[in-house]
């Protein structure tokens, strides 16, 4: 994939001139990335053990992953609202945690192309001993139909989606003995909220 890739961008520096070959040669450019990003969410699919275990707070974690969106949302006229409770360590495999984080993210970042709210907010419930992440967004929302299909593998309504970022974000928290739950409601927004317990 990497050669192929490599190709097509010096086939694109000999021809600067020609607009036309240029932007076919971006177009396939694009299409081997989105290759690419598939073939990595089905490996990670396929073998989703956490195998790198640490205690971590995941505040810190999510703080790093949400400075990572930062300049997206900001493009996007987006604002970023975070409240953090204090949390206990967790055991998890942070690599992947902060890959489901990032999935999520991503997703209620390109909910709102016009501009809106990514709101961010932990909390530990002490009575089921679980960290709760809600990550929030303003946009259009999910209508029924599509909420029941949300974790499908290879469903999507973007255009550009491998339909596997959901997937892997809820095999990557059940595997840490969590789950996730998903609110939304057409014309006001969604919230995923991912669980994990501190119990292990």
């Amino acid at each position: 994939m990497a050669t192929a890739k490599g190709f097509l961008q010096l086939a694109k520096q000999h021809s600067a001139e020609n607009n036309t070959v240029s932007c076919y040669l971006d177009s396939a450019v694009e299409e081997i990335d989105q290759i690419d990003r598939i073939i990595t969410d089905f490996l990670a699919l396929v073998h989703p053990k956490a195998e790198g275990l640490q205690f971590i707070n995941l505040n810190d974690l999510i703080a790093d992953v949400v400075i990572l969106v930062g300049n997206v949302a900001t493009m996007y006229n987006i604002a970023v609202h975070t409240q953090y409770t204090e949390l206990p360590l967790c055991l998890l495999d942070t690599k992947q945690v902060k890959h489901a984080l990032l999935n999520v993210l991503q997703n209620a970042i390109q909910a709102m192309p016009q501009g809106g709210l990514l709101q961010v907010d932990t909390v530990f419930d002490t009575e089921t001993e679980e960290i709760r992440i809600s990550i929030s967004d303003t946009g259009n929302g999910i209508n029924r139909e599509n909420l029941s299909r949300i974790f499908n593998p290879f469903y999507s309504t973007k255009v550009e989606g491998s339909g596997l970022g959901l997937t892997l974000t809820n095999r990557i928290v059940t595997h840490h003995d969590g789950h996730i739950e998903v609110y939304s409601e057409e014309g006001k927004g969604t919230t995923v909220r991912l669980c994990f317990p501190t119990n292990q």
